[in-house]
């Protein structure tokens, strides 16, 4: 079968595809963080360190608090448990509701941060380059 783009989806295709592509060298600069990347690193953080509290007012309805090692709701496990953590998909969702919520004076912390990693960036390929 091929995809929209002519590409076959074959496994094998796919290897060959995977193949021919040219890794980066490891001591080459990684890419800076955008100010959303930055933002979400920060609250997600602060959610998994946060108490239950704080962290059933940040989900939606359909979120359950998830245990790190089962997997199994919190409901399932029998209560209160030491080590649970929120599902990736919760967590994106939470921090991107409060990112289009966040007001402008508090996306420039972040826009600032985010020029910083990227002139950061700019100077350490330019040696890399050199």
């Amino acid at each position: 079968s091929t995809r929209a783009g002519g590409k076959s989806s074959s496994p094998a295709a796919r290897r060959q595809r995977r193949r021919g592509r040219q890794r980066c060298p490891s001591s080459k600069p990684r890419r800076p963080l955008t100010a959303f990347a930055l933002f979400f690193r920060q609250e997600r953080s602060n959610m998994l360190e946060g108490t239950s509290s704080s962290l059933a007012s940040s989900l939606g309805s359909g979120d359950k608090l998830i245990h790190r090692r089962g997997g199994l709701p919190e409901q399932e496990m029998g209560g209160v448990l030491p080590t649970r953590s929120l599902s990736p998909n919760a967590i994106h969702r939470a921090v991107s509701a409060k990112w289009r919520d966040l007001d402008a004076s508090s996306r420039v912390i972040y826009d600032g941060l985010a020029q910083l990693e990227r002139r950061k960036y700019e100077r350490e390929l330019r040696a890399w380059n050199a």
